[in-house]
């Protein structure tokens, strides 16, 4: 990052400062302390509104203002009959080389315009200057002395140019306390519903294991292709008569689960069910009657089916 030393400043209708046809021009000392006193309402204010302006394109004070107050109107000397306001910074590189003078003009509507020295970028320059410890406003700087200790130490950051810096070091911090980043983010929420999905899953592989074996009758294998396994349990499927309708011409995930439950709950409570009922009558009525035999008769039971007591 390069660097600059302001050399001198000029000024022309801007804020409290008219001077018109004759700016107020401030040379400076790069290599010294430089002050400026003057008695109040003189415009020293202004002066350093004028250098905010010129590097940050704002005067945050005027900007901040209620919209009733009309704060951009006073970027402009009331007083001064060309309607601009005028700002030059003579800066000198600080690795050494020629002067390059960067002029910043405001018009009455708010345009706002940047103009260099030949084959100087102004624009450029001036994002350059528009960084923390380059300007220190009074009321931040009063603000700091009017804090309380502990919070006058961590706003020392600010005034060294150091505030982002402290706040990344203070958010670390926080991240630090396990606790605060729970709560934040909510980690033992997002845990426990982890979990539960761990056991849904845990319990539907149980599940899917189960079915499989006793629909197909073979072990389930994980590692076994999928295809390979859709294709026995259509096949099982397939096999049992009862539901061969509801198989043909579909593949696996296309078989109505619900169908074939209905098709079985039909069936048990059709005249196959019917039949069997009347069998099993039949065969506990023909077990009571042979209790008691001897051990050599042999009982014939209905429809010539032979049984031994």
């Amino acid at each position: 990052m390069s660097g600059w030393y302001l050399q001198k400043i000029s000024i022309e209708g801007f804020r409290g400062i008219n001077n018109e046809g004759a700016p107020l021009v401030l040379k400076l000392k790069p290599d010294c302390v430089n002050s400026i006193s003057a008695p109040n309402g003189v415009g020293k204010t202004s002066i350093f509104d004028a250098v905010v302006y010129a590097i940050t394109g704002r005067v945050p004070k005027l900007d901040d203002l209620p919209a009733a107050e009309k704060g951009p109107s006073y970027y402009l000397n009331r007083f001064h009959a060309g309607g601009v306001g005028t700002i030059t910074l003579t800066l000198a590189p600080a690795g050494g080389g020629a002067e390059v003078d960067v002029t910043v003009r405001r018009n009455g509507a708010g345009g706002r315009t940047v103009t260099a020295s030949p084959g100087a970028d102004g624009n450029a320059i001036l994002a350059d200057l528009n960084r923390e410890f380059v300007l220190l406003d009074g009321k931040t700087f009063q603000d700091f002395i009017d804090l309380a200790p502990q919070k006058r130490g961590r706003s020392f950051a600010g005034l060294l140019g150091l505030k982002r810096y402290s706040s990344l070091r203070q958010g670390l911090a926080s991240l630090t306390n396990t606790k605060a980043f729970n709560n934040h983010f909510g980690v033992a929420a997002k845990e426990a519903r982890q979990s539960s999905a761990v056991v849904s899953v845990q319990r539907a592989r149980s599940n899917i294991r189960e079915a499989f074996t006793a629909l197909v009758g073979d072990e389930y294998d994980p590692a076994e292709a999928e295809a390979t396994m859709l294709a026995k349990a259509h096949s099982a499927l397939s096999g049992i008569e009862l539901l061969k309708p509801l198989c043909e011409g579909k593949t696996f995930e296309e078989i109505d689960p619900s169908s074939c439950v209905d098709a079985a709950k039909a069936a048990e409570g059709g005249e196959a069910r019917a039949e069997l009922a009347k069998i099993l009558r039949e065969e506990a009525r023909w077990s009571e009657s042979c209790q008691g035999r001897a051990e050599r008769s042999g009982c014939q039971a209905p429809g010539g089916v032979g049984r031994g007591s």
